[in-house]
């Protein structure tokens, strides 16, 4: 994937750290959770290889999709 695809595809608050990354390399950038938005999870989700090998926590890619939509669907009824 090429660095314009990945700009042009990411959230505005992402957007935002990946700015302040690239200004200042050497400074640790923490509370990054409150950039990532319901969206860019959907699309972290879809870019995973179906395919892939299970994780050290043993979560299937399928696993957690059936999850991540279950926790989304909890956190957007509040």
């Amino acid at each position: 994937m090429d660095n314009a695809t990945t700009l042009s595809s990411m959230s505005p608050g992402l957007l935002m750290v990946a700015e302040r990354a690239r200004k200042n390399p050497g400074e640790r950038i923490l509370a990054l959770a409150r950039f990532i938005d319901e969206a860019a999870l959907a699309r972290s989700y879809r870019r995973l290889r179906k395919d892939a090998a299970v994780g050290v926590d043993s979560i299937t890619v399928e696993n957690m999709g059936r999850s991540s939509t279950r926790n989304c669907e909890t956190c957007s009824r509040g």
